[in-house]
């Protein structure tokens, strides 16, 4: 077998490697038994030895990752192994910085690279303006610790408030809640709301002819009407029963007619969470939680303005419930219904409004269908595995401090050039492999010129160049480059932080603030009942106000469609509404598929029946 043609196996070339140097077997038959060949074998272990790697303490990635760039794939690399390396680590460091390269800005900056480090590459670079996609090909097949992924778009906001202060200050508070009193899984919830629109965000992918230029699927809407759903889940996998929020003035029976056993909702005007929507949510979360005073329960959520009203803290109060709430714009890192389960939430809702619209053809999907389809959904996504995962993996339940480690927090303070050292080894988990002191040269650290001259040497001289020198290259060619932001203004409320929300301090700070406002609106009410200067007197109108005509109505019986439970038009036409034959009742005139002077309700196919 050619080498273009071999695959190398990193996994068992590493177990090769440790036979010998911990086992203490020969190269010779080490290299019969994994069918290795026996001069690249003894190759690898001695670049290893000279790197003073500790094979028995060692981390398996770490080894592989140096072992990678020694791996012949296809023909001879245009990098050496040392330029690759620094290529590499650049690219890690876009990426956890929040500023990933893509595939043509990679391809453009290894060509970038090699023309200022001077090295031998294609003539096709230089009419292109990037490498070639069988360079890329191979790069990516010797750095397997590399994939192109789909990244997920975190605000400005919420790179830099993910910090170690903010996630230290957070840990701190947790570690003295549950000092204080032990917290068995069942006890420890995590709530927050998610949105659910009528109109799904993505659509589900179709199966259309090849070649189509466009593929459209139905919609009931062209913006769809959002919904939000309140859900609480504990760490030993369980959740209270769903609590939906709708944009409708007035609640409505029918708006719950196919939720599941036990949910419930209100209705306040803007479909989202308030602090009276709040209150009532948390005597929700009471009654299905079991929280009662002499059995402590702690809730995690966000510090949402809606989520500190003093009823709701007092109700927590007297029902044992101690409230933390998450650092500002950091719920995406440490809430765990945001890290395992709103995303699955999400893709299931897609998935089942795209069924749901297949089996109703011709009928809109309203804010009343939402239930039905949440109750599957969470059967889908809130499962035990993937709430326990989210728990586990925010570091809340087994509680775990050191979760996250410093290459987590380096988007919090970008920079567009590449430290001198990586942090993207996490010290609890990895061993940083120290290189011998003769590959580190005196001027390593000295400044060097960054012009095109100072690097153009021959290939011959530009495998001497030093990591520091090589570092400054990437740099100075990269597609990083560091903004001059906007000055910080005094205006505005005060960044909020992690707070133990039932603590004394906490509560009669918010106690303060509630008496401040209550004061305020009694002084605003005081104002505006002096007597100001008289109003000036409007001729009365003989043409009477649109008021005036609708409180002159009559109240209809029928408020809203039979068939689609849409409210009726307040003026009703033969061009937007048509009558039963038999009961005279008024429908939508869209919702009416056959001939309107023969239409009967199905109240009336029923009784004829």
């Amino acid at each position: 077998m050619s080498k273009k043609a071999e695959n190398i196996d990193l996994d068992a070339l590493l177990e090769a490697i440790k036979e010998v140097k911990i086992n203490g077997k020969s190269i010779r038959s080490v290299a019969s038994q994994y069918n290795i060949p026996k001069s690249n074998l003894s190759r690898y272990i001695s670049n290893l030895t000279a790197n003073n790697v500790d094979f028995a303490t060692a981390d398996a990635n770490d080894i592989k990752n140096m072992i990678a760039p020694m791996v012949t794939y296809g023909p001879k690399t245009y990098f050496t192994a040392e330029q690759e390396m620094e290529l590499m680590k650049y690219v890690l460091f876009a990426s956890n910085i929040h500023y990933g390269l893509s595939i043509v800005e990679l391809k453009t900056l290894a060509y970038q690279y090699a023309k200022k480090i001077g090295i031998e590459y294609p003539a096709e670079w230089d009419t292109n303006g990037h490498a070639g996609k069988h360079w890329y090909y191979l790069f990516m097949k010797r750095h397997p610790n590399l994939s192109l992924r789909k990244p997920q778009q975190v605000s400005a906001n919420r790179s830099k408030a993910f910090n170690k202060e903010n996630v230290d200050g957070f840990y701190k508070n947790l570690s003295d809640v549950l000092a204080a009193n032990e917290y068995e899984p069942h006890r420890i919830w995590n709530m927050d709301e998610c949105g659910m629109p009528t109109v799904p965000t993505k659509a589900v992918k179709q199966i259309a002819e090849k070649g189509q230029k466009q593929v459209a699927t139905t919609t009931s809407a062209e913006r769809g009407t959002n919904v939000s759903l309140a859900l609480a889940a504990n760490a030993y996998g369980n959740t209270v029963p769903a609590f939906f929020i709708f944009p409708k003035a007035y609640m409505r029976e029918i708006y719950l007619t196919h939720a599941g056993h036990g949910a419930t909702g209100d209705a306040n005007g803007s479909g989202y969470m308030t602090s009276d929507t709040f209150v009532k949510w948390m005597k929700h979360f009471i009654v299905h939680s079991g929280a009662k005073k002499g059995s402590p329960t702690l809730l995690l959520l966000d510090n949402f303005t809606a989520h500190l009203s003093i009823e709701a803290i007092d109700l927590a109060l007297a029902h044992d419930i101690t409230m933390v709430s998450f650092p500002p714009h950091c719920t995406h890192k440490l809430q765990p219904l945001d890290a395992t389960v709103f995303g699955p939430l999400k893709t299931a809702l897609a998935k089942q409004h795209d069924a749901w619209q297949k089996s109703n053809i011709g009928v809109k999907f309203d804010i009343h269908h939402i239930p039905q389809i949440a109750d599957i959904c969470l059967d889908i996504a809130a499962t035990p595995r993937n709430i326990k995962a989210g728990f586990a993996s925010c570091g809340i339940y087994p509680f775990n401090p050191d979760n996250f480690s410093e290459s987590d927090f380096v988007a919090a303070n970008p920079t567009d050039e590449m430290p001198s050292t990586s942090i993207e080894q996490n010290d609890f988990e990895r061993r940083i492999v120290v290189l011998s002191a003769d590959d580190i040269e005196p001027g390593a650290h000295e400044e060097v010129a960054t012009s095109e001259s100072s690097f153009a040497t021959s290939s011959t001289s530009s495998s001497a160049i030093t990591p520091a020198v090589l570092r400054q290259a990437l740099n100075a060619v990269g597609p990083l480059n560091l903004g001059t932001p906007a000055k910080k203004s005094n205006r505005g409320r005060k960044p909020m932080k992690a707070a133990i929300l039932t603590s004394p301090e906490v509560v009669a700070d918010l106690r303060e603030k509630a008496d401040a406002k209550r004061k305020k609106i009694e002084q605003q009410k005081e104002k505006g009942t002096k007597k100001g200067p008289p109003a000036k007197k409007n001729k009365p109108s003989a043409r009477p106000t649109r008021q005036a005509k609708r409180a002159a109505r009559p109240t209809r019986d029928v408020e809203f469609c039979i068939l689609c439970f849409d409210d009726m038009p307040e003026r009703m036409t033969a061009q937007n509404t048509a009558k039963c034959i038999e009961c005279q009742r008024e429908v939508h005139l869209r919702c009416v598929y056959a001939s309107p002077n023969t239409f009967k309700c199905p109240n009336c196919e029923s009784d004829g029946e």
